[in-house]
């Protein structure tokens, strides 16, 4: 099964460097596990909300899709990076166009990841920070 959803849509954040896909595979699965280990800091009930909670700079986006073969595991999601307001817009898009898809948010490449956005194809956001 080929996996379509690239994230295209949404501009890039300016300034920064897109990481190698390695560095993103990385950063996606730094993401993934506090999620797995951190415990939910609150639910954001809309987008004005979700935007409050986000910073001014820019945010990791990762489409969440992971591929298992035998033990190892493989990042095969889209992967950007983008400023609040662009993420804001790309996502009232999507949901307005019933084309939101299972995304993690967190801090841009090289911050502490002291939190993680959870938002689900049911226009969910959950805030996750470290247990």
């Amino acid at each position: 099964m080929r996996n379509r959803y690239r994230l295209d849509a949404l501009p890039r954040a300016g300034g920064i460097d897109a990481p190698s896909a390695e560095a993103a595979s990385a950063i996606f699965f730094a993401m993934h596990d506090l999620l797995r280990d951190g415990r939910i800091e609150r639910r954001l009930e809309t987008l004005e909300a979700l935007a409050a909670a986000l910073p001014d700079g820019p945010c990791c986006v990762a489409h969440r899709l992971i591929q298992s073969k035998g033990k190892a595991r493989r990042f095969a999601g889209a992967f950007a990076l983008a400023q609040r307001a662009e993420l804001i817009g790309f996502l009232r898009a999507a949901i307005a166009g019933r084309d939101l898809r299972e995304l993690l948010v967190g801090p841009a490449p090289g911050a502490a990841l002291e939190w993680v956005v959870h938002i689900d194809e049911d226009a969910q956001f959950l805030r996750y920070a470290p247990a």
